[in-house]
């Protein structure tokens, strides 16, 4: 009988272990005085314009560069719609402050973040910027109500309707989006790839209208929050850029990832490797200045552990 009731013990603390190690969830509210932990996975980013190459790893908060794993407390000092509060490494801070209709803005600039790097690249070559890798940025918190995760299925749909106008214009553009609300996580993922080729005269208010564009471009962003709190659980965007300019080549990769202390992000879940490496790999003939594309393409107390 007591061999029973250490067997069943035994089982019930071995199945609460598992659970642990495969459950994440945040044990309370988010409040004015917590502190958040978080952790830089990959800060990465390679670029080449004409002559000029960089290739570093690490980011920059202040005037300090740091190596990728490195832990940043978040303080709160605000929350509602939006967040106030300070980032802190050691005694390196920074103060910051956003709303939710900002964070909303990020998270759209986000899904296509490699080729927005590009494009300042083209208008001006700033070397000392990119060595000094990423200027840190994080959104720790956004508002935990419907209207939020709304956001982001809509920011999903409406890519659909956006990649028939851009094809219908006879631009190589495909796109794929996840967006998933369940057991308290909600998840959005964006995938986009493409080959630019020809004029730019038809898309009104682009701000290259009328240069002769031949890139290829890919973009990946995935972005979790859980739901009851509205807290980032992480965030991981990646992408690369290729063609030609009149000066020479241009091609940039860039990585970029976070997580709350405590929560692995999975890997990007869209997988359409073919169409990736033609998107990519395939040489480009340059006829000109390279445009890389705005498009955004879009479908489906102390917390985190020290």
């Amino acid at each position: 009988m007591k061999k029973s009731i250490y067997f069943v013990i035994i089982q019930l603390l071995v199945l609460s272990l598992f659970s642990c190690s495969t459950i994440f969830s945040l044990s309370t509210q988010l409040a004015v005085g917590d502190v958040l932990h978080y952790q830089v996975v990959q800060a990465n980013i390679s670029a080449t314009v004409g002559e000029n190459s960089v290739s570093t790893s690490g980011f920059r908060l202040n005037s300090e560069n740091y190596p990728r794993m490195t832990k940043v407390n978040v303080d709160i000092n605000y929350l509602g719609g939006g967040m106030n509060g300070q980032y802190s490494i050691n005694n390196n801070t920074r103060n910051f402050g956003y709303t939710v209709d900002f964070y909303k803005n990020r998270i759209q600039l986000f899904t296509y973040l490699a080729t927005h790097f590009t494009t300042s690249m083209i208008d001006l070559w700033e070397r000392e910027n990119f060595e000094n890798g990423f200027y840190f940025f994080l959104y720790p918190y956004i508002d935990p109500i419907v209207d939020s995760w709304d956001y982001l299925e809509m920011l999903g749909n409406a890519s659909l309707n956006e990649i028939a106008e851009y094809t219908s214009l006879g631009h190589d553009f495909e796109g794929d989006f996840i967006f998933t609300d369940k057991s308290d996580i909600i998840y959005f993922e964006t995938w986009n790839t493409g080959k630019l080729t020809g004029q730019f005269d038809e898309l009104l208010g682009y701000p290259y209208n009328g240069l002769p564009a031949n890139s290829s471009f890919l973009n990946r962003f995935q972005i979790t929050f859980e739901k009851s709190t509205g807290t980032l659980l992480g965030m991981h965007m990646k992408g690369r850029t290729k063609g030609e300019i009149p000066s020479g080549n241009v091609d940039l990769s860039m990585e970029y990832q976070i997580e709350l202390v405590g929560y692995n992000l999975p890997w990007f879940k869209i997988e359409n490797t073919a169409r990736i490496l033609v998107a990519i790999l395939v040489p480009t003939i340059a006829v000109g200045v390279i445009i890389p594309t705005v498009l955004v393409i879009r479908k489906r107390r102390k917390i985190g552990r020290n």
